[in-house]
């Protein structure tokens, strides 16, 4: 097919960390890739987002777009979700309101419609991506890449199929490579997409 899915649902710091290099072992160096991959990110509000991301941004992979994605399910929590701001100011990271994404700019004036975790989660990616020392090269992403937020597996699927259509012949006659889609950062999540890719486990390749 015309993607690749990498799928971890490695949600703490450790695991994570593992997850980036068992990832980015399996990838062709990025001066000779085809297509740059794209990251697929979720995670429980319970965990510190700032670190998880923070691992990712500093891969040195350069994605080529961010989705910040709803799972289908997720275990009920007595936690309050923080925003953006708070979150980023508890690890001392300046605050720039430009950088906050959809409700999270309201959030200081009563809006009556709360951010949605996806959209603190990008905010805190950009804040992480955008706010570094230009001579820094190994982190991750530009003002450029699209950042996508709130779409639910299905949805991510559908977005990538019209953004990259199948073409008339396939890889395996063209030669092309197929995109890398790295899909982690929740059990939920992988559980979502491996919903919406019709996977079943009598369909998975033998050890």
């Amino acid at each position: 097919g015309k993607f690749t899915f990498y799928l971890d649902g490695a949600h703490t710091p450790q695991s994570l960390e593992a997850t980036v290099e068992w990832f980015q072992s399996l990838l062709v160096p990025q001066s000779q890739q085809h297509q740059a991959p794209i990251l697929v990110f979720n995670c429980s509000h319970e965990r510190n987002p700032v670190e998880l991301l923070q691992l990712l941004s500093k891969t040195g992979i350069l994605f080529e777009h961010v989705y910040f994605t709803k799972s289908d399910s997720s275990r009920p929590s007595p936690i309050s979700k923080e925003s953006a701001k708070q979150l980023l100011q508890q690890q001392n990271i300046p605050v720039r309101s430009e950088w906050l994404t959809g409700n999270e700019n309201h959030n200081d004036n009563n809006s009556t419609t709360p951010a949605t975790w996806q959209e603190t989660l990008a905010s805190i990616w950009k804040h992480l991506t955008y706010n570094h020392d230009e001579a820094d090269v190994s982190t991750t992403g530009t003002m450029d890449t699209p950042i996508h937020c709130n779409q639910s597996a299905t949805q991510v699927l559908e977005d990538l199929l019209l953004q990259y259509p199948q073409p008339e012949q396939n890889d395996a006659e063209t030669g092309a490579s197929t995109i890398p889609i790295f899909v982690t950062g929740s059990l939920y999540l992988v559980g979502s997409f491996l919903t919406a890719l019709q996977w079943e486990e009598d369909s998975a390749p033998p050890d």
